[in-house]
């Protein structure tokens, strides 16, 4: 502490007393409040911490209960349940999703997990009909719902609906769709969606070629799953060995065994 006595005369005067106080060994008044103040402080944000935990703990239970009354309504009228039940059974929540978006993705994602896109879009209904913003998050998980259901004219219709509510379908919004299709073997509107995507600013990637190869395959469209595959890379997409997998699996049922262990010796090439 020599150093702090030859610096007390120049330092200020609201430092001295601090300084004085590690001379003797003792707390001035100063670090006292200090501490008390900083200890205040932590009990404020440990409150805080406390109070938001308590909150994130209602909201899952609160989304929960919602999602299995939900589920138990579903069970009851199926397959289609009531649109009112579904809107009394959302009324407590509504208010809350309008602050926070977020609880309502949580109840259509809990729904898409259960393969309901029928309830996902009572839910979508009830929200707009109480004036709670839907976003592209909401859709994306109801067009989620539908491709994992199998209902791709509801897949899109979710995807046709969006701009009118002034939301710009992105790349998980078109994967979902072209997806739904594809397992309906929905080829044209596949490779239609696919096309769209430039002109509307969205990037293409390997998942969205890949869902439009499959629609080929599926489709029984060896010769568009070939010019799939081999189009990837003027877009600068790598293919991987779904994209391969797929045209092959195309070909093979097109009889066409040749290109097939083509493709196959073109796998191995690359590696």
């Amino acid at each position: 502490m020599a150093f702090l006595a030859h610096a007390s005369p120049d330092l200020p005067a609201q430092i001295i007393p601090l300084v004085a106080s590690a001379r003797d060994g003792r707390p001035s008044s100063r670090m006292r409040g200090g501490a008390r103040q900083v200890g205040r402080g932590g009990e404020d944000r440990a409150m805080s911490a406390s109070n938001n935990n308590h909150n994130n703990n209602n909201d899952n239970n609160n989304n929960n209960s919602v999602l299995q009354q939900l589920l138990n309504l579903q069970k009851l009228a199926a397959p289609v349940p009531d649109q009112d039940e579904v809107s009394q059974i959302l009324s407590a929540e509504l208010v809350r999703w309008r602050g926070n978006p977020r609880l309502a993705t949580i109840i259509l994602s809990g729904l898409a997990k259960h393969r309901l896109p029928l309830l996902a879009r009572s839910v979508l209904i009830s929200m707009l009909a109480s004036r709670v913003e839907a976003n592209v998050f909401h859709y994306n998980t109801a067009i989620s719902a539908c491709e994992k259901a199998g209902h791709w004219q509801l897949a899109l219709h979710f995807f046709s609906s969006m701009p009118d509510l002034k939301l710009a379908p992105n790349k998980i919004t078109y994967s979902a769709t072209m997806s739904a299709c594809e397992k309906a073997g929905q080829w044209q509107l596949a490779l239609s969606l696919l096309s769209r995507m430039p002109e509307m600013r969205v990037d293409q990637d390997e998942i969205t070629y890949n869902a439009a190869i499959s629609a080929c395959e599926k489709g029984g469209q060896w010769q568009l799953a070939l010019s799939l595959l081999s189009s990837m890379t003027s877009v600068r997409i790598i293919p991987n060995e779904i994209s391969y997998n797929a045209a092959i699996s195309a070909c093979e049922k097109a009889g066409r065994w040749k290109v097939a262990l083509h493709l196959l010796s073109s796998i191995f090439g690359c590696r």
